[in-house]
This record gives structure tokens, C-alpha cells and sequence, in this order.
């Protein structure tokens, strides 16, 4: 049974504490089996990673992960990605931003940030993700809890704010920053996982999104890798940053595509003839999630159209409840009893309604 989940590593742990357990209980152990008692403390699976920054993984080092990532191996990468070459100096990398200033990119980059994710996708064995531990904590160790358990090659890309950024809070602030990066769209959250591909499902999660209107502008506003280019040369930067800025809307619109459940042909067909049905979960932890995409699953084999199974901050109120669908709402709690972040912006535009306003429309409740 070990030999068979040597590779797992939580049935590994199991089955290897259920070895020593006999190995202890044998008087007198057998000579054959005196050196894997010695041994076990390797019946667990030891987790391993190789750890870089994002100057070396964009650049000097990109050569070597594509070469890795194409091997198919089961090897862990994590890149912390601080978009400047940090233990140098601060020199600029292809994973600067565009806008930012950074030494030999006096006048701010005037490229886009190469997109070391969707490379990585490209391979379709790669387990992929991007997290910012600060926005979400929850969606960081399911990246990395997910990345562990996939058997071939993993990355995982981890926003790192640097001193290099400059910003006016300092470090002592850092969560903040996070949190302000991936509302803003500046750093998406997502997870690409093979293995759902093979059970039929999207392989590519987003876990950002919603962009909050106005919070890039005050982000890179607390920057002075990008504040210092406004004061010096105001033109030039408005333009880099009005640029900046459109790229992060095409992105963010190109990746809530790829991450739009897709439903068959035949449901397709059959979604205009009659209402269908709305799935919108609230989910911090993940578990609400997969409730609703069983829902999702067990309703589209029953013959009902999905139109959509998606987080409840992706619902706008007034156009779903206009709409001829049923309403599925799938929520619970999260820490002490607080609303998921998704539940909660949905609370925020029913309460932001008119007392006296009526909504039309089907739905029901599913609490945990």
C-alpha cells in the first residue's frame, strides 16, 4: 500500500506511520528490515520546491524552467515575483511593469510585464497558479496545496511587494498593498489545474473577478516607482499608466473568458427555448465552490441548462432578477461567522437598493 502512494503525499504519511507501527511490534525484526526502519523517516513524501525571484525566472534563468516545465517531471517552482531585480539593486527586469521606474529604466518601462503565467499554460501538464497571500489567503494555500498534489511540473507565482516599490506605507503594510494589487486587476489571482481537464471540467480558475473601479489609480498612486515618473515628466506617465491601464481591462476580459464555464453544444441549442438556471456561490475556502459546480454538474446530466456558474460578486442584481432564469444562491461562512468577500459584495448592492424597490425574478438560498 506505501509502494503504491509513495508519491501522495498524505496517503505516504499514513501508510509509512502504519509501517514503523509493525516494524515496532516485530521481536525480533528481521535483518531484511532493519535498514527501512532506519530509514522512515523517508515514508513521507517530502515536499520540495525551487525557490527564485521573478529577474531570474523572466530572464537569465527562463531558459531553464521552459526546459524543466517540458520535461514533464514532477517538480515544484514558486517565483516571488517582486517585478524588479531586487538582490542587485533594483535594476529593471522583464517583469517590471510598465510605467515603473527602476534603475536603466529611468524614463519608466515602456513595455508590458512579460506574462510568465500563460507561458507556463501553454504546456497543457503545467499546474499554474497566481496568488497574492495577503489578498487571499485561503486561495495561497490551495495553490500551493494543489501544486503539491499534481503529479508533474508545478509553478506558482507569488506577488512580493519589495522596497523597490517604494510605497508610502512602507512595508509594515504590505497586506494592504496585496489586497489593492489584485482589486485593481494589477495582479490577477487564478489557478490552471490539468487534472480538471481530465474529468471534462475548465482547467483554468479565476479567483479574482471583479476589478474595483478607481483602486489602480490609487495604488500605483502609492508607489513612487510610479509616482516619481508624474512628478518629473506628468505627460509621459499619464500615457504609460492610461496604457497600463488598458491592458489590465483586455487581460482581465481575456482571462474571465477562458474562465467562463463552457456548456455543450446541445444545451446551447436548447437555452433559448426555456429558462434555465443560474448558479452564483459565495466562497472563501473553496468548499461552497465545488458544491455548486457539483450542482452545476449533477443538473446539466438531468437535461437543465446552466447559464451560469459563477461567484456571487459576479452577479449584477438588476439584470439577473430581470431575467427568466432561476436564481441559485450558495453561500456560508468564513472565520468567526463573516460573510465570504463574494457574498459580500452582493450584500452591498441590495442594500445600496431602495427601501420601497421590488425585484422580479425566481431564486433560492443554499446555506453552510
Amino acid at each position: 500500500q506505501w509502494l503504491d502512494n509513495a508519491d501522495h503525499p498524505e496517503a505516504s504519511s499514513r501508510y509509512g506511520e502504519r509501517a514503523v507501527e509493525i516494524m515496532n511490534g516485530m521481536t525480533p525484526l528481521p535483518s531484511c528490515l532493519e535498514e527501512c526502519k532506519r530509514l522512515s523517516d523517508l515514508f513521507v513524501k517530502t515536499s520540495m520546491w525551487i525557490l527564485g525571484g521573478d529577474g531570474w525566472a523572466n530572464d537569465i534563468g527562463y531558459g531553464g524552467i521552459d526546459h524543466v516545465l517540458a520535461l514533464g517531471e514532477n517538480v515544484n517552482i514558486v517565483v516571488l515575483d517582486t517585478e524588479v531585480y531586487s538582490n542587485t539593486g533594483g535594476q529593471g527586469s522583464k517583469a517590471t511593469p510598465m510605467g515603473a521606474v527602476a534603475k536603466f529604466m529611468r524614463n519608466g518601462r515602456a513595455l508590458q510585464k512579460k506574462d510568465l503565467g500563460q507561458l507556463a499554460m501553454a504546456y497543457p501538464n503545467v499546474y499554474v497558479a497566481s496568488c497574492s497571500m495577503g489578498a487571499n489567503y485561503s486561495q495561497t494555500v490551495r495553490a500551493f496545496h494543489e501544486a503539491e498534489k499534481h503529479s508533474g511540473p508545478s509553478l506558482v507565482l507569488c506577488y512580493a511587494p519589495c522596497i523597490e516599490h517604494r510605497a508610502k506605507t512602507g512595508l509594515t503594510r504590505m497586506p494592504e498593498d496585496q489586497k489593492a494589487a489584485v482589486e485593481s486587476g494589477y495582479y490577477p489571482l487564478y489557478r490552471y489545474d490539468p487534472e480538471l481537464a481530465k474529468e471534462g471540467k475548465n482547467p483554468f480558475q479565476l479567483d479574482s473577478k471583479n476589478i474595483k473601479p478607481g483602486v489602480l489609480a490609487q495604488f500605483l498612486k502609492n508607489q513612487n516607482r510610479f509616482e516619481q515618473l508624474a512628478r518629473r515628466m506628468p505627460k509621459h506617465a499619464d500615457e504609460l499608466q492610461t496604457e497600463l491601464k488598458h491592458y489590465i481591462e483586455k487581460r482581465h476580459k481575456k482571462l474571465k473568458d477562458i474562465a467562463a464555464e463552457k456548456t455543450h453544444s446541445a444545451e446551447v441549442l436548447t437555452s433559448g427555448l426555456s429558462a434555465g438556471v443560474r448558479i452564483y456561490y459565495g466562497s472563501d475556502t473553496g468548499t461552497t465552490e465545488q458544491l455548486a459546480k457539483r450542482l452545476s454538474g449533477i443538473l446539466k446530466r438531468r437535461g437543465v441548462s446552466v447559464n451560469v456558474c459563477t461567484g456571487m460578486d459576479e452577479l449584477v442584481l438588476e439584470e439577473a432578477t430581470q431575467a427568466e432564469d432561476l436564481l441559485v444562491l450558495m453561500t456560508s461562512t468564513c472565520g468567526d461567522g463573516d460573510m465570504p468577500a463574494a457574498a459580500q459584495a452582493l450584500w452591498e448592492q441590495m442594500s445600496a437598493l431602495p427601501k420601497n424597490k421590488k425585484l422580479g425574478g425566481r431564486f433560492c438560498m443554499f446555506g453552510m
